[in-house]
């Protein structure tokens, strides 16, 4: 009874501003389609049984949305890791790039008759400790494609990053002393 009485008040106020047929066609169109928006969500709450399917079907949206988003989620950290396992493997191909260049000026020095048996030393300390940084590295990896599987913390992923860091920092110091020692002796044997 109210939807007849609200079509045919929407009808009347309409009618005045409808000049043509076509007009009044689009009217009453937009009026069965008003009135067919209207009904159907009573059909579906009008019993508990309509309100519960819904319930349920919202549920099921959230768990797939979810699980959807920790699959994003999950290939984000991926990416990530990845990036950060890249990045410092460039580091450690270029520390050992830079030891390559220092035992060529060794190899350099040595056929000029100079000593550099410290500076040799040092390189060679430089090489383990490089060689120290590639094999936590790689352990390091495993550890982190371990940690997707299971629950590992964002400390422990930060921890394990951080020995990385420290043992191509350590790498690094290394070759600044070993870089030391070649200046000096460069300059002993220039005077």
């Amino acid at each position: 009874m109210k939807k007849v009485l609200i079509s045919t008040l929407m009808l009347t106020l309409a009618i005045p501003f409808v000049t043509n047929a076509q007009n009044i066609e689009a009217g009453v169109r937009l009026l069965n389609q008003f009135q067919q928006k209207q009904e159907v969500p009573n059909k579906e709450f009008r019993s508990e049984e309509g309100r519960e399917n819904k319930i349920q079907e919202r549920k099921s949206n959230i768990g797939e949305r979810r699980t959807k988003l920790q699959e994003e989620v999950k290939v984000r950290v991926e990416n990530l890791l990845e990036n950060v396992y890249t990045k410092l493997s460039e580091v450690i191909i270029k520390l050992n790039g830079i030891a390559d260049k220092l035992d060529e000026k060794i190899i350099n020095l040595n056929n000029k008759g100079v000593d550099t048996g410290d500076a040799e030393a040092l390189l060679d300390e430089v090489r383990t400790k490089i060689d120290t940084a590639s094999s936590t590295l790689e352990a390091s990896k495993t550890t982190l494609s371990g940690a997707l599987d299971t629950e590992v913390s964002k400390e422990d992923v930060r921890s394990v990053v951080d020995k990385v860091k420290e043992s191509i920092k350590s790498a690094r110091e290394a070759l600044v002393e070993v870089i030391k020692s070649l200046k000096d002796i460069s300059e002993t044997t220039t005077q």
